[in-house]
């Protein structure tokens, strides 16, 4: 208990500031935490917008080829899918843990299942977090077949469809939020200041902007 009154009393005296949460020991992340919390910021106004180490080894790389873009789409993106009302539908977090719900858990199958359903598609890291999901998505443009439609959007109306139906099995009432937030990322800088970003997540939970608590919302927790 003590510890959640100091965690709120620093978090309400961050004045939109959710970086200056961690200790000292942590300013190295500081930066990448503060670049990407504008994407709460877009998600409360209602816009757009779990680690695979595997996948990602720490290792990326902005191919040349980049230089030639293929529309919106091509490349690497940082997405956010949150749940509908931001409900912790998706589990908790206790003691810097994420701990998944049933729901988690299929959000985190469909997830890892995506290259499966979309041979362009790689996801290089994602973290499951009570009420949203952050990943890494890469769309590989010799393999996909250009349309008319986004590769990104397909990628993620697929995901959020395949867990909501899953999902309202266990609880009828679920949905995600319309629509989504997505950044195109651009070079090196970008990828290692999100992919910090999304490793740190679930330890700067308390100061989330996406935590009913810093919403100033009551708790939903499935």
């Amino acid at each position: 208990m003590l510890r959640l009154r100091e965690d709120e009393k620093k978090c309400k005296s961050l004045s939109g500031d959710a970086a200056r949460c961690v200790s000292t020991d942590d300013e190295r992340n500081v930066n990448a935490y503060r670049e990407t919390q504008h994407a709460a910021s877009l998600q409360e106004g209602g816009k757009k917008i779990m680690a695979s180490d595997e996948l990602f080894m720490d290792k990326y790389r902005i191919a040349s080829s980049r230089a030639k873009w293929h529309g919106y789409d091509d490349g690497d993106y940082f997405i956010t899918i949150c749940v509908d009302g931001h409900r912790q539908l998706l589990g908790k977090i206790e003691d810097d843990r994420m701990f998944l719900s049933p729901i988690g858990l299929i959000v985190e199958r469909e997830m890892e299942s995506i290259p499966q359903h979309y041979p362009y598609a790689q996801i290089l890291r994602f973290v499951v977090m009570p009420n949203h999901v952050h990943f890494i998505l890469r769309i590989n443009w010799d393999i996909f077949e250009e349309g008319s439609v986004s590769p990104v959007a397909v990628v993620v109306r697929g995901f959020k469809s395949a867990v909501t139906r899953q999902a309202r099995v266990i609880y009828s009432k679920f949905a995600w939020q319309a629509r989504f937030y997505d950044h195109i990322i651009r070079n090196d800088k970008e990828m290692s200041s999100i992919n910090n970003y999304i490793i740190e997540n679930v330890r700067m939970w308390r100061c989330d902007k996406l935590n009913p608590l810093m919403m100033g919302k009551s708790l939903t927790v499935l």
